[in-house]
């Protein structure tokens, strides 16, 4: 597991990642930070459609080396 030296997120959510694993949910587990509420002037789709694109993209580099 790798932990951003910033602590923007707490060690203590290692044991979530830890239990994903060990659970059998994913080869890769991976987290982002981005799960905080939006504000009030956000474009809520496209804070979804950029984190969602995201994900795609490093998926598909992964499932096609």
């Amino acid at each position: 597991m790798i932990l951003d030296a910033d602590m923007t997120v707490p060690p203590e959510d290692l044991s979530r990642f830890y239990f994903a694993i060990i659970g059998g949910r994913g080869e890769f587990i991976n987290g982002v930070r981005l799960v905080y509420p939006l504000g009030d002037q956000a474009i809520r789709i496209f804070n979804i459609s950029a984190a969602n694109s995201s994900v795609w993209l490093f998926h598909g580099s992964l499932a096609n080396p």
